[in-house]
């Protein structure tokens, strides 16, 4: 009698967990259709928002630390529709570079 809560408790955690690496998989299904050019940075930033939001229980470290590297990508976006430019500016495309290296670094410590 004793068994079924923990056994519950278990079974959710684990479909949690399976539910949060779905999400941690298409952020880098986007990340990766960012980098051959088949989404643009605001449909990037939009999708990472989106699935970020969507994980369940996460550490907050781990959540503050994405949502640092989120915000550059957020003022990089914010820049350039700000400036009304049609193309990501040299100065910005290193950041953005370092920016979804690290990205998926967070993502990689939590698969």
């Amino acid at each position: 009698m004793g068994f079924a809560p923990l056994f519950v408790r278990e079974f959710h955690e684990e479909k949690i967990a399976e539910y949060n690496a779905r999400q941690l998989s298409r952020m880098i299904e986007k990340l990766d259709a960012f980098d051959k050019g088949a989404i643009d940075l605001p449909h990037l930033v939009s999708s990472l928002d989106g699935l970020q939001s969507a994980l369940e229980g996460v550490d907050a470290q781990w959540k503050n630390a994405f949502l640092k590297q989120w915000g550059v990508l957020e003022d990089v976006n914010a820049d350039i529709l700000d400036r009304n430019l049609t193309e990501i500016p040299k100065e910005h495309a290193r950041l953005l570079t370092s920016t979804v290296r690290e990205i998926r670094k967070l993502i990689a410590e939590s698969l």
